[in-house]
């Protein structure tokens, strides 16, 4: 069984709130009247659905920044994604190597038990459906505007809520930037 404390959560308004997961993954959750964005889905090692119900019981539609690892794995929960499409073939390469990923000596210390949790033979991964550059996410009263960011990967995408003044930059705007990636888009690209 997950740990209570695998997951923490912290308001960052009164409309949005920061899911971290135990292995440095970040996760947004952000509710409209009508319906939520949840924003990344993290390694997956968690009850996320579960978390999300706790702050709310809105229809939630799910976004993925990019198509890494540390983003995408918890689409195991939901039956559909949205993410860009110059990603949708990392995301498949991602799925793919799913079972050799949670395999890992290193994945077993980070998740201990919660390993033991996952039937291999009964995950199955979001359908990526496609979003791009210029689209609104109408969540009711609340709007997240997409906009294409190349560079940490291909598809990458930052979705910013002017009403709060937050943007959702998944990897894109860190302390760190990971360029060398062999799935990165090019410095010129970037820039």
């Amino acid at each position: 069984m997950p740990k209570a404390d695998y997951f923490s959560i912290e308001s960052i308004s009164q409309s949005a709130w920061k899911i971290y997961e135990n292995w440095q993954a970040s996760m947004y959750l952000v509710c409209g009247s009508e319906r939520a964005c949840l924003i990344d889905t993290g390694y997956g090692g968690g009850d996320l659905p579960a978390v999300v119900r706790s702050l709310t019981d809105l229809p939630t539609v799910v976004v993925n920044t990019h198509g890494h690892i540390d983003h995408v794995l918890g689409n195991r929960f939901f039956p559909t994604v949205l993410m860009h499409s110059a990603d949708h073939d990392l995301y498949r390469r991602v799925v793919a190597g799913f079972p050799q990923y949670i395999s890992q000596p290193w994945v077993r210390t980070s998740f201990g038990d919660i390993i033991d949790t996952i039937d291999l033979a009964a995950v199955r991964f979001a359908e990526a459906k496609t979003i791009a550059e210029g689209d609104v996410i109408d969540l009711g009263g609340k709007r997240l505007e997409i906009f294409s960011m190349p560079g940490h990967t291909a598809g990458s995408i930052i979705l910013i809520d002017r009403d709060d003044k937050i943007v959702y930059a998944g990897d894109s705007i860190m302390e760190k930037l990971w360029l060398f990636l062999n799935n990165g888009a090019t410095a010129e690209a970037y820039l």
